[in-house]
């Protein structure tokens, strides 16, 4: 939008931290997902699938 590129794979981490992975885990009745900074889906709990 502002001429600038937008951050390719290689430059934004697209990775879940294993305490991430754990907050994930634990949150069971809770919809949660986990995205990267450009906004990309990494994982989602089933609470959020349909």
């Amino acid at each position: 939008m502002a001429g600038l590129a937008p951050p390719g794979p290689d430059t934004v981490p697209a990775h879940l931290t294993p305490s991430g992975q754990r907050l994930l885990d634990r949150l069971i009745d809770t919809p949660v997902v986990g995205l990267d900074a450009a906004m990309t889906l990494l994982v989602a709990n089933p609470c959020t699938r349909l």
